[in-house]
């Protein structure tokens, strides 16, 4: 496994962890590397994929589509080229105003 592989692991798996914590309850979160799924009531999905050959975690959103992410090593967070917002704080947001939970 190089660099890329074991951050992006690592960093779907503490994502599954916070949101399962946090809405678990609420929302189906499954992680079985590499894709991690949040399933709503209404059976939509957020699905976050590893993709290994361009290095990236690739974001499918039931509200904004497809956003794909790079590690940025000044910063430590994966963010967005086209927009410059982390996957973190997108998720969060849009899981926000979704179950109106913040996390």
């Amino acid at each position: 496994m190089n660099d890329f592989e074991t951050q992006a692991i690592n960093y779907l798996k503490a994502l599954f962890t916070q949101i399962d914590a946090s809405l678990g309850d609420t929302l189906e979160v499954d992680f079985i590397d590499p894709l991690l799924t949040i399933t709503l009531d209404d059976h939509r999905q957020f699905l976050i994929h590893i993709h290994r050959h361009n290095e990236e975690i690739w974001l499918s959103s039931p509200l904004s589509g497809a956003t794909h992410f790079h590690f940025d090593p000044t910063t430590q967070t994966w963010i967005s080229k086209k927009n410059r917002v982390t996957l973190q704080d997108k998720l969060f947001q849009e899981l926000h105003n979704l179950t109106g939970v913040s996390l």
